[in-house]
């Protein structure tokens, strides 16, 4: 059974070399998780959303790198980007690193996240609409500039601006019909229908 509030993790980066890697967890005992691998500069981590300075505390971890420094941006309540807890892990682009915080992870209780998962919470927590969460996954598809530059903008939410505009304007004219219904055409006119179609 899919729980929407499972521990997970995940890489968020290409699996490749590069000056930065990120990892992505998120749920229910997050931050527990988190002080299991990580130190945080002040002691604990904060009550709202931030960039923390850490660096590895977890023994397995420490034994292979060092406490290495790392950034962690976190939201630790409901106001996030998915409507729970979560944390980006900000690590050098290493693979074996990624990897290994990915195992010390699970090792610990999480769960690799599925595709798409940190997007579906992000729509059943309302943060992103249908349309933005299927342009996820144009973005992630996209073959050509084109097919990347439509997707970012049904992303940012262009597609769902208009449908909201449609809707605002079929909204308003349900009113006009049932104000004419229940007071007749004489008292309110048609004036105000044409003024929302535009004749």
């Amino acid at each position: 059974m899919w729980n929407s509030d499972e521990l997970i993790i995940a890489p968020a980066t290409v699996r490749a070399g590069g000056g930065r890697a990120v990892v992505r967890l998120a749920g229910e005992g997050l931050a527990g998780l988190l002080d299991r691998l990580f130190l945080p500069a002040g002691g604990a981590w904060p009550e709202a959303a931030g960039v923390v300075a850490a660096r590895f505390g977890d023994a397995q971890l420490t034994s292979s790198y060092g406490p290495l420094a790392v950034e962690v941006l976190f939201w630790p309540g409901p106001s996030g980007p998915i409507g729970g807890p979560l944390a980006e892990v900000q690590l050098p682009g290493c693979v074996p690193l990624v990897d290994a915080v990915v195992a010390r992870a699970v090792d610990l209780g999480a769960r690799l996240a599925r595709g798409g998962e940190f997007t579906l919470r992000a729509f059943l927590a309302g943060r992103i609409d249908l349309v933005q969460a299927e342009a996820v996954l144009s973005v992630v598809d996209a073959r050509s500039p084109e097919e990347l530059s439509e997707a970012l903008d049904r992303m940012a939410g262009g597609l769902g601006g208009v449908l909201d505009a449609v809707r605002g304007t079929l909204l308003d004219l349900a009113g006009d019909i049932e104000a004419m219904i229940d007071f007749g055409e004489d008292a309110i006119g048609t004036v105000a229908m044409r003024d929302h179609l535009g004749r």
